[in-house]
């Protein structure tokens, strides 16, 4: 198993993820990523990967990664919230609400 610790790894600025994250999307797809970040900063909290590396650093990382490949919102909210489904399907119901099923 390969482990990547991603570079944001304890420097977390929301602003600064915000416009990575959403770069080349609309101000309201943008906000919908702002409301993902808190979604999934909340729904992780301190949890770890068995790595070592936080679970919302590393979701940070994907979604970074599927907004440099300029995929849409859904994509990098899925990329977000990538382990969300270990969470219940309270959870996954909490998350077709507020982002839509495309996420799931």
């Amino acid at each position: 198993m390969v482990s990547v610790t991603h570079s944001i790894d304890g420097q977390i600025n929301f602003s600064a993820l915000e416009k990575s994250i959403g770069k080349g999307l609309s101000s309201a797809e943008n906000a919908i990523i702002a409301e993902a970040l808190i979604f999934a900063e909340n729904l992780y909290g301190a949890q770890s990967l068995r790595t070592g590396e936080s679970a919302f650093s590393h979701g940070l990382g994907m979604a970074l990664i599927a907004s440099g490949l300029q995929m849409d919102v859904d994509a990098r909210i899925a990329a977000l919230l990538f382990s969300a489904h270990a969470h219940g399907e309270m959870v996954a119901k909490e998350i077709k609400e507020q982002f839509g099923e495309a996420v799931l």
